[in-house]
């Protein structure tokens, strides 16, 4: 679907104190030096950073990866606000994870007629950085990651404090007009005559975000604690290129305004680090996010004189912490990384099956439900003092809980209206998984061949509740390699080569009472993916 894109203002201030550190002198002599040193990008790595996210954000917060090579950003407009990531044709069910702080927090959401989605809830104004790597990888969380794998770095205090100062403040806020909150009737039947718009008012600014933050540091920890606040209503569809669907009866029509596809969340982010001596730090993380969404059922997407289903918000709150312990001592073989964290998700949204029985046209599908994630990973790079070569491994451990919080009853008509009968099975999977994997990866820089190898073995075992049965897959080995060629400073030549698994998901091996649920009678196997890449990489400046 194709939206316009009317007037847009944004403003960013960011203000800091002067207050030098207690350990820095105000003065500079020739005998300071400044150490700069760079590595060899991967060609299957893109690295954003700040100002890049300033620069192409955009009013939805998939927005930022519209312009990236062989990634595909699923349902932008219709996803409740919520990240989907593809890469090369590859998504959903762990194939391509989206990290926060060395964190997971993916909810695979059931979509009835539109299949299911993997859901990522987070606010792009409170990211600092994105790694985006293409293909299979033998680091963390890329165990299954047969597509590849998003890191997203939120903000820290070094995001917003100036160097050598003490204090920063962060003030970032837009608005736009480009969309109009809807005005949702009070029951569900008035919900299913929704009076659509048919053009956008350019002299309506009511919807933007404003993005705030604070931050302190010294020589001991430093702190940061930031909050976005964000409003957008339904977007307009597009007028360009109508032409090309002229024999489509669409229900939307060229500039009419696509309904269920308002947004409006607060985000809170609390970090800070602590740095116990010059070769150890913790880094603690908590962020909270919660949000209002509409959501496009397709068995409603029909418009009858004027008028479209516009159905009240669904919701979403997530809680996520982490914690991350650095031990770097002056040696070349230790360099560890300790990373625990935590994420839970409580949902009220409309893929599912309500336990009202009396419910009609939209709030039949409406349910809640909780999804659950935890694990720790343990990393060290070991390097070798007369070659340039170093070996990372590491051990990984993660576990899922999918829980209903409505139930589902068997209707039954009666001449004093619908009562509840039998309960059925939950449509939500109520069951736990665990995955497990140990990986090692030895790469060698030299100054004209670069090369990578690497193994992971990874296993995962189910807990289906509804059926009282577990199910185990794996062990499953993979494998990959790279060799890669620098012609010049600016231009390589490479190739890659990946044999890797992706064992079913939570979601796709156990048993629910929605449209698509696992079948005991019919086992799924791990998918197995063989990749074979050759290509150049170019860096330049002003190119």
């Amino acid at each position: 679907m194709i939206f316009q894109n009317k007037n847009i203002i944004s403003l960013i201030i960011i203000c800091s104190s002067s207050t030098a550190l207690a350990n820095q002198t105000n003065t500079t002599t020739q005998k300071d030096k400044l150490l700069v040193t760079a590595s060899k990008i991967k060609s299957n790595s893109k690295q954003i950073d700040a100002n890049d996210i300033s620069t192409v954000r955009g009013t939805t917060n998939s927005d930022i990866f519209a312009n990236e090579t062989s990634l595909q950003v699923n349902n932008a407009r219709n996803e409740a606000g919520a990240l989907d990531i593809g890469i090369r044709g590859l998504q959903g069910n762990g194939r391509v994870p989206i990290i926060i702080d060395g964190s997971l927090q993916s909810t695979n959401t059931w979509r009835g007629y539109q299949g299911s989605t993997d859901r990522t809830y987070v606010d792009m104004d409170l990211i600092d950085t994105i790694e985006i790597e293409k293909g299979a990888s033998m680091s963390k969380f890329s165990g299954g990651a047969i597509g590849g794998t998003v890191k997203l770095k939120t903000l820290s205090a070094n995001s917003i404090i100036p160097q050598g100062d003490q204090f920063g403040f962060l003030f970032k806020g837009n608005i736009y007009n480009n969309n109009r909150r809807p005005t949702i009737a009070s029951d569900e039947k008035g919900e299913s005559g929704y009076r659509v718009s048919n053009g956008v008012k350019n002299s309506h600014f009511n919807n933007g975000s404003i993005t705030t933050g604070v931050a302190y540091r010294n020589d001991k920890f430093d702190i940061l604690l930031a909050h976005s606040d964000r409003k957008q209503g339904n977007f307009f569809a597009g007028k360009n290129g109508y032409h090309k669907y002229a024999n489509t009866d669409a229900p939307i029509k060229p500039g009419q305004e696509v309904v269920n596809t308002s947004y409006e969340s607060q985000s809170t982010l609390l970090k800070t680090n602590i740095y116990l001596n010059p070769y150890s730090s913790i880094e603690l993380n908590y962020r909270h996010h919660e949000q209002k969404a509409g959501e496009v059922l397709a068995a409603y997407w029909y418009q009858f004189d004027g008028k479209m289903p516009q159905w009240s918000l669904g919701s979403a709150d997530i809680d996520t912490a982490s914690l991350n312990y650095s031990y770097k001592p002056d040696s070349l073989w230790v360099d560890m990384n300790l990373g625990l964290w935590w994420t839970k998700g409580k949902f009220k949204q409309r893929n599912g099956t309500t336990d009202d029985v009396t419910a009609h046209y939209g709030n039949q599908y409406q349910h809640r439900y909780t999804d659950e994630r935890m694990g720790f990973n343990l990393e060290n790079t070991s390097e070798f003092a007369d070659y340039p070569i170093d070996i990372t491994y590491g051990v990984e451990y993660m576990q899922q809980k999918s829980k209903p919080l409505t139930k589902t009853y068997q209707p039954i008509w009666t001449p004093e209206g619908t009562i509840p009968g039998e309960e059925l099975d939950p449509v939500t999977r109520n069951a736990k998984g665990t995955n497990k994997s140990v990986f090692t990866n030895m790469a060698y820089q030299g100054e004209w061949v670069s090369t990578l190898v690497g193994w992971r073995i990874h296993a995962f075992d189910v807990d289906d509740h509804v059926l009282g049965k577990s199910i185990s897959y794996g062990p499953k080995n993979d494998l990959m390699g790279e060799l890669r060629f620098h012609v010049t400073d600016e231009f390589d030549i490479y190739t890659k080569y990946s044999d890797s698994y992706r064992e079913p998901s939570l979601f796709e091996s156990t048993v629910s009472g929605q449209t698509y649920s696992y079948s005991p009678d019919v086992p799924l196997k791990p998918e197995h993916a063989k990749s074979f890449e050759v290509g150049m990489n170019v860096e330049k400046e002003n190119l």
